[in-house]
């Protein structure tokens, strides 16, 4: 959940928020190999003007369990000797299929 200051529309608020983390997880600034903390998350979020406070309630991968992840890790493209057969990068992006930004005041 999100607190905003009473003296600003939460509405703009709620939409710069959302417009910020789009934004700072785009393919563009983001790099492979680069992981994601709650941290990282809370301080943009916070960074916005007239968020008082921030409650981050989930940071997790598609397709796993919705819960708050301290941190998501991201591999780099590394060779399988076994398999003989190279793993790919990974990019962590927010999910495009269901806008990857869930956004409510408290």
């Amino acid at each position: 959940g999100i607190w905003v200051d009473s003296r600003y529309r939460s509405d703009l608020v709620l939409s710069e928020v959302k417009t910020l983390l789009v934004s700072a997880f785009a393919f563009e600034q983001r790099t492979f190999g680069q992981g994601v903390t709650a941290a990282e998350v809370t301080a943009l979020i916070q960074a916005v003007d007239g968020v008082q406070a921030v409650n981050l309630e989930a940071l997790y991968l598609t397709g796993t369990t919705q819960e708050l992840k301290s941190s998501l890790e991201a591999r780099l493209a590394i060779w399988n000797s076994e398999t003989k057969q190279a793993l790919p990068a990974q990019l962590l992006l927010l999910n495009s299929q269901t806008d990857g930004v869930s956004l409510h005041l408290v």
